[in-house]
């Protein structure tokens, strides 16, 4: 099985068969190109956000319970068809490539060229569909190379935060079990210190007997 490309391109499938040597199907390059075409659209943003792969699990698990939508940013303006094509693309189990290759704003493409007057035979239709699609895989191809970088990034930010978090979470250990020490010895020396004056006042005690004992001597 490839792991090549950041998880955040990896449908439901793929995240449920990874590391179990299973592989995957088509599906999976049809959520990628779901993923792709929502983050040109959005000026790079995520569908579905999430730092580490059983989050992503957990998002993609909510989305086929209906539990969370493919939110779209107020600031893009999108056509309800191309929305619902991309959100296709990202259901699993919702769309294959035939399904893909049929829907309007495709079909609404081939019409369109077909009444331009051109006299393309299913070869060369055929031809232009492969450029277009190896154009796409090229460019996601491109976002998962910069995805990767950010997600290491992000993991190397993680890393250095759990260092410094355990650093000072044993210094704060440290400081506390010092304190405990301090007070521990601070309450030897009272023990101590109450010892003492119990002694000197055994001692005053004892002073006072003798004094009593000599003057009734003296007196005698």
């Amino acid at each position: 099985e490839s792991v090549v490309g950041s998880p955040l391109y990896w449908n439901l499938e793929r995240v449920q068969n990874y590391g179990k040597g299973t592989g995957y199907t088509i599906k999976a390059d049809l959520y990628s190109l779901g993923v792709m075409i929502y983050k040109m659209l959005s000026g790079g943003r995520e569908p579905l956000r999430a730092s580490k792969i059983h989050e992503h699990h957990a998002n993609l698990n909510n989305l086929r319970a209906k539990k969370t939508n493919i939110g779209w940013p107020k600031d893009v303006v999108v056509s309800d068809s191309l929305k619902q094509l991309v959100e296709k693309l990202m259901l699993p189990d919702a769309m294959e490539w035939e399904d893909f290759f049929s829907h309007e704003l495709i079909k609404e493409d081939e019409e369109e060229e077909e009444k331009k007057g051109g006299e393309l035979g299913y070869t060369a239709k055929e031809e232009e569909w492969k450029k277009k699609i190896e154009a796409l895989e090229k460019m996601k191809e491109e976002l998962m190379v910069k995805m990767d970088g950010e997600m290491k990034f992000h993991n190397k930010l993680q890393v250095e935060f759990e260092s410094k978090e355990k650093v000072l979470r044993a210094q704060i250990e440290a400081e506390q079990s010092k304190r405990r020490e301090v007070q521990a010895q601070l309450e030897q020396q009272r023990n101590k210190n109450r010892e003492l004056m119990e002694e000197l006042e055994k001692q005053k005690a004892t002073m006072r007997q003798a004094i009593n004992l000599l003057e009734s001597r003296k007196s005698s």
